[in-house]
């Protein structure tokens, strides 16, 4: 981001932005990031994956889903659903 200010513009891909208009806005920036990045393969080995810390008693998400009676392929349309439309309100 401080590179994509200093020098004016930033790059997506192929695309150059202007560097101010691109950046004054990261919670945009990063959710359409995420947008872009939500595909199934995102999900490939998320629910093994662990991330130790000394205080954190989560277990894999694997086991919490399964206490759920839930898997990571069951869930991973709704995962996957990252730009739900604003217009709709959930009961």
């Amino acid at each position: 981001m401080r590179d994509g200010l200093s020098v004016g513009y930033t790059k997506v891909g192929d695309e150059q932005h202007d560097g101010r208009q691109f950046l004054s806005n990261v919670s945009e920036l990063y959710s359409i990031t995420v947008a872009q990045s939500a595909a199934p393969k995102s999900l490939d080995g998320r629910d093994a994956k662990t991330i130790p810390h000394p205080t954190d008693s989560h277990p894999p998400l694997s086991t919490r889903l399964a206490a759920l009676g839930q898997n990571v392929i069951g869930i991973g349309s709704g995962a996957l659903n990252v730009t739900p439309n604003p217009l709709l309100k959930s009961s």
